[in-house]
């Protein structure tokens, strides 16, 4: 799950 909640991290990092 690590590498799912990474991956939203990033995603919501480059939304903001």
């Amino acid at each position: 799950f690590s590498g799912f909640i990474a991956c939203i991290f990033c995603i919501f990092t480059v939304f903001v």
